[in-house]
């Protein structure tokens, strides 16, 4: 079968230099991550014709976005207000996968989860019924908190219990916010993965050394074969390039590209 790999805008702050590098590098899909670091306007303030410029950009250079990533604070009273435009102007874009996240668990109480907890997943289900109607999946990424580890995502995923909600899996993510393996109830939680999300990590908790994808303890070899034995069939999406120059980061994506491919396709 073919494999879509793409990158995220994350892989670099200079998004015009990225997507030339992206190109170069063989990528032909891109995930736009709406950050102010990393795009140059917000969804949140683009119009159809900004909609329609980025498009024709992307175009330019060979580039299919697949996917979104922003949000809203699904616990705050206008929350799910907020989000629901995200979730049109995503389909503007012409992709089908929002990827955003879920909420902390930090500093509270057990009785503040709990609510919490029942809040947002009411305010999500909510957003999977209005993205289920342009054929959109809310990919809720694997960031800590309620979706932080293996258990805690198998947990959100049976209470919110929404076709068009699923999780964005970066495996590196488990290993640097929680300091559980990457792979922690990977085969419960497959069914439920409706995105991908690639860097890599070393050392304990919370170590903020992120290296190229395949040089940390994610452990890409034993872990991609797996996805796809799981039955995944969704994007593979590289969340970091490594490098402190344009240079450097275009050849990280080169590097990145291909071992994805090999894997992937070997």
């Amino acid at each position: 079968m073919a494999y879509t790999i793409a990158a995220y805008t994350y892989c670099s702050t200079n998004f015009d230099r990225l997507v030339r590098g992206m190109r170069a590098a063989g990528f032909r899909h891109i995930g736009l991550g709406f950050s102010p670091k990393y795009m140059p306007k917000m969804l949140a303030d683009m119009n159809d014709a900004d909609i329609a410029a980025l498009q024709k950009e992307l175009a330019s250079f060979d580039l299919t976005p697949i996917c979104v990533c922003c949000g809203s604070n699904m616990l705050a009273a206008d929350g799910l207000e907020k989000l629901l435009p995200l979730i049109e102007k995503a389909n503007k874009l012409g992709v089908k996968i929002f990827d955003t996240g879920s909420i902390s668990y930090a500093n509270k109480t057990p009785e503040q989860i709990a609510a919490d907890r029942k809040t947002f997943a009411t305010n999500i289900r909510k957003a999977g019924d209005y993205a289920a109607k342009f054929g959109i999946t809310v990919c809720l990424e694997t960031h800590g908190g309620m979706t932080g580890t293996g258990t805690f995502c198998l947990e959100a995923m049976r209470a919110i219990a929404h076709p068009n909600v699923k999780l964005a899996y970066d495996p590196a993510n488990l290993c640097y916010y929680e300091g559980v393996p990457a792979d922690d109830r990977l085969d419960e939680i497959m069914p439920y993965i409706g995105h991908t999300h690639f860097k890599d990590h070393r050392g304990p908790k919370l170590n903020p050394d992120f290296p190229a994808i395949g040089e940390g303890q994610v452990g890409y070899e034993r872990l991609i074969p797996r996805i796809k034995k799981g039955g995944y069939r969704g994007p593979w999406t590289l969340e970091r390039a490594v490098g402190s120059t344009d240079d450097e980061r275009d050849v990280s994506l080169v590097k990145a590209y291909q071992l994805l491919k090999r894997l992937l396709e070997g």
